[in-house]
């Protein structure tokens, strides 16, 4: 008996814990993206860029999956001590249900949207390497069925949903590029990033739901290409991300 009792309380806590479905943007703290910049040794040091990103990450606290592909077009400088960029974003995928949602109908949505993101950073650079220290910015604006479900279901019971179609996301990072040859380079991120505007409800089982992203992205460079990959964890909204990307340099 002694042993049951805690059992059936977890089952309950565990049973209670689920009974919420949670809904919340697409690119809800994933909404951060990778823009290349030159070293402080290249010869050319303004470079436009484009780069094409599959995404994938957990639903709100861990509910449902969510995949894509986006287009980011941007143009980054390197000055003495400092680097920036700017650029526009597209993309498109689709929400996937979780296997025990049954309001979501059918199992699948599309999802799209485009924005701007930023990025300016200060560096120290010794004879092959940058270490920059920084900050990212992006404005998401999304459309499609997975938001038009998610403005359908807010007054549901049991459903804790976001109508926002906006997002503003601000990150920090360190990052270090080390520059082997004109062609070919390496370099590591770190980042804490956070969406600015919460668009869950705050509950026992999420908090405020505006929680910070943690994650580190590594880059390889050759030549007019930089393949890169990036992993990010969310603690128990957003659960884990990942993305995994290519840019080509003009």
């Amino acid at each position: 008996m002694k042993f049951f009792i805690p059992t059936v309380l977890l089952a309950v806590f565990a049973l209670s814990s689920c009974s919420t479905r949670y809904y919340a943007p697409a690119l809800y703290q994933n909404d951060i993206q990778y823009m290349v910049k030159p070293h402080s040794k290249d010869s050319v040091r303004t470079r436009f860029y484009a780069s094409g990103t599959f995404f994938d990450h957990g639903g709100a606290n861990g509910q449902g999956e969510i995949r894509g592909g986006l287009l980011n077009i941007y143009r980054s400088h390197t000055i003495k001590d400092y680097n920036f960029s700017y650029g526009a974003i597209a993309y498109t995928g689709s929400y996937k249900r979780g296997m025990d949602d049954s309001i979501m109908t059918p199992p699948s949505k599309t999802l799209r949207g485009y924005g701007f993101n930023g990025s300016a950073s200060f560096y120290s650079a010794t004879k092959i390497t940058d270490w920059r220290f920084g900050i990212d910015l992006s404005y998401i604006h999304e459309t499609g069925d997975y938001l038009a479900f998610r403005r359908s279901v807010i007054d549901v019971p049991g459903v804790n949903s976001s109508g926002q179609n906006e997002l503003w996301g601000l990150g920090v990072f360190s990052e270090f590029i080390i520059r082997l040859s004109e062609d070919f380079n390496f370099g590591m991120k770190f980042f804490l990033n956070n969406t600015l505007n919460s668009a869950i409800k705050s509950t026992p089982e999420i908090g405020s739901g505006n929680m910070y992203t943690v994650g580190d992205n590594i880059s390889l460079g050759y030549k007019q290409f930089t393949g890169r990959m990036s992993a990010a964890f969310s603690g128990n909204f957003s659960n884990a991300a990942a993305q995994l990307g290519l840019t080509y340099r003009f």
